[in-house]
């Protein structure tokens, strides 16, 4: 489906909406008749399950509907909210959240949240997806890149269970262009498109984290300790990197260096160091078929036993059953 294509598809007026303009901005859908309600807080609110559609998927997508407006509900399932045109207003555990076209909201599973009437240029767009889909398969799975990448998309999750909700404003072109692929794949039914949306999701989440980095911690490190440079002297220096040379390098003494970093990471300097060791060398043991105890050494290990019980502690494999699997030799 072109762009173009499901932009007018997005825009057409669907029976439901022809009946919400025809009723009146006050009137639910009868569909609400047919969903349970749950007490939350002492107050009464519905329960979308999506059971039957994430029955078989990691995730599905649909556009809410114009003329009405949604109540207090919660999900079992974690929710992203993409404003594709126009705006809206949400409620979010009593907060009012306004966002604009462009802007995409993460919403944790379980939080009561309601979207005000929509009119006719607002064309709301939600992706509600399994939490351990979100967590483990996008945000785990990019965590896995390096310290820089774990650490921002750990502050992406942890932010988005602690508050309830994200936003994420004024997004890229790249990434309002994944988004766009995925709804064309989606809406046009075609062979292979959860395949491909599954790949689209990696890419959007990709340019979110890197999005994430340029704006949103540099702004936090302004007025603060600034621990991303940090982190990229551990990414680049790991192999020997040690807290006295780091303390040096950035002019602060180790035990200050050592307190902000766990301050801000919530690990600390050794573990950070190890943790970059050992994404190396996963990613040197999957992708080439050099020597394990040559790998281990060149990431700082000389002890290889050490180098194959932290491995294991930390990736759940040994590194030989981890080349196996894709059919080079351990050793």
């Amino acid at each position: 489906m072109e762009e173009a294509e499901l932009d007018q598809a997005l825009r057409e007026t669907t029976p439901a909406e022809l009946r919400h303009r025809m009723e009146g901005p006050g009137q639910l859908s009868e569909r609400y008749r047919k969903i349970g309600k749950v007490m939350v807080d002492g107050r009464e609110v519905y329960l979308f399950t999506f059971n039957t559609l994430l029955k078989e998927s990691n995730f599905c997508i649909r556009k809410e509907s114009r003329y009405t407006h949604i109540p207090d509900h919660i999900h079992k399932a974690s929710e992203l909210l993409y404003v594709y045109s126009g705006s809206c207003t949400q409620m979010v555990d009593g907060t009012e959240v306004r966002m604009s076209q462009g802007d995409l909201c993460i919403l944790d599973s379980g939080v009561v949240h309601s979207i005000g009437y929509l009119g006719e240029d607002d064309i709301i767009i939600t992706i509600v997806m399994r939490k351990e889909y979100l967590k483990h398969k996008l945000l785990g799975r990019l965590g896995e890149g390096g310290i820089i990448n774990a650490f921002i998309a750990s502050a992406i999750s942890e932010r988005a269970e602690h508050d309830s909700f994200y936003v994420l404003r004024n997004m890229s072109s790249e990434a309002r262009h994944h988004i766009v692929q995925i709804l064309s794949e989606y809406f046009s039914h075609d062979v292979y498109n959860e395949e491909i949306i599954a790949a689209e999701m990696v890419l959007l989440f990709c340019r979110l984290l890197r999005q994430f980095r340029d704006t949103d911690l540099q702004k936090k490190s302004q007025k603060s300790f600034d621990i991303l440079p940090v982190l990229r002297y551990i990414e680049e220096n790991y192999a020997d990197v040690t807290l006295a040379k780091a303390a040096a390098h950035f002019g602060f003494s180790p035990n200050y260096l050592s307190k902000r970093i766990s301050s801000e990471t919530g690990h600390t300097f050794k573990e950070l160091v190890i943790l970059q060791r050992m994404s190396t060398a996963y990613f040197r043991i999957q992708n080439s078929q050099d020597p394990i105890a040559e790998i281990a050494e060149e990431v700082g290990y000389e002890n290889l036993s050490y180098f194959y019980c932290k491995f294991q502690e930390i990736f759940g494999v040994k590194p030989g059953a981890l080349r196996s699997g894709l059919g080079a030799s351990s050793l």
